[in-house]
Parts: structure tokens; sequence; C-alpha cells
């Protein structure tokens, strides 16, 4: 009866955990625009899972546009999200997205990996350091957004 007991608790504390979570992660996109659409755009936002528009600076995409094989940005999708994974230790930050997404932030941050991947889905994590983000959100303050997660499942 202990141990049923210990696990309900553990239930109960999960869904609580992860409302709290959803709640905090409010600002991330609920949609995404290539970075095409987004130069196209008089007003350039995606709309947030919290229902805010998430706004970006006109002379941040340019600067993107700049630093990007111009083949690609119309299937570069915006914004870039570094995912903070607390289970990982600190400051430690997994970048979601796509080959194109995955290579584009490499490119700015001069690293080089080979995503091995052809499908837009790439299978390994690509991992950023507080260092890496730093530089990232230096640069573009707007199109690079945090969100958090206290494990991969």
């Amino acid at each position: 009866m202990y141990q049923r007991d210990i696990e309900s608790i553990s239930r109960m504390l999960d869904r609580i955990w992860r409302t709290d979570v959803e709640r905090i992660n409010d600002h991330l996109p609920k949609e995404f625009k290539t970075l095409s659409q987004l130069l196209n755009s008089d007003e350039p936002m995606v709309e947030t899972k919290g229902g805010t528009p998430l706004i970006f600076d006109k002379d941040e995409l340019l600067k993107l546009a700049e630093m990007t094989p111009s083949e690609i940005h119309d299937k570069l999708k915006l914004p870039f999200i570094l995912l903070r994974r607390l289970d990982l230790g600190r400051g430690v930050f997994q970048v979601l997205g796509g080959k194109n997404e995955l290579h584009a932030i490499a490119k700015i941050l001069g690293v080089t990996r080979d995503f091995k991947s052809t499908s837009s889905i790439i299978d390994e994590p690509f991992y950023l350091y507080k260092p890496q983000v730093f530089k990232l959100k230096r640069l573009f303050r707007t199109i690079v957004v945090v969100g958090f997660a206290f494990s991969e499942s």
C-alpha cells in the first residue's frame, strides 16, 4: 500500500510540474514562419502559445539573411528555439529545429558540425553552452527564444 501511495503522489506531482513548465513556456511560438516570409512582411511576427505576438526586428532579419545562403531563406524557420535542458546540467541548451536551422546556428557561431541527416529533422541533438547562447542572443535578440525543459521525455 505504501508503494502505491508513493506512485500516486509521484504521478500527481508530475502533472503539476508539467502544467507549470507549459505555463513557463507560454512565450514560445505557436507557429513558425520562414525568413523569406518575415522579410516580406510589413510587420514580421508570429503568435506565441500564450497568444501574444512575438515581433521580429527587421534589422536582425536582414543581418540573418546576409549570414545565411539565400537558397535556404524560404526554408529557414524562425524563431530559433533553444531549450534550456535542466536535466543535462547547468548552462546546457538544446537547439530545436531541422537541418536548416541547425546549420544556420552552427554557421553563425562558427561551429564545425556535420549534420549527417538528409531529412529535415536531425536525429542527433545539437547542444550549445551559455557563452554561445549569449553570443546568439547578442546578435539576434528577437530571433532567438529560450524555452525550458526538465527532461527529454
